[in-house]
């Protein structure tokens, strides 16, 4: 794979982390308001579980 690809290959996974960290904060802000649980269980658990995703995802592409 060129290096041009790579770059580009990665560009993309980052900005899909970033964009998709922001919809999971943002929808577990609004769980934790709509289940009025004492503590920010959803803005926690929802980031947690994409980072876990994303790292899966990101090993799988390096193995290929």
């Amino acid at each position: 794979m060129s290096k041009q690809k790579n770059v580009l290959m990665y560009a993309g996974f980052a900005t899909q982390f970033l964009v998709g960290m922001a919809i999971c904060v943002w929808l577990g802000r609004w769980a934790d308001g709509y289940f009025r649980f004492g503590f920010p269980v959803g803005v926690w658990l929802l980031p947690i579980l994409y980072i876990i995703k994303m790292l899966y995802q990101l090993v799988k592409s390096v193995e290929k």
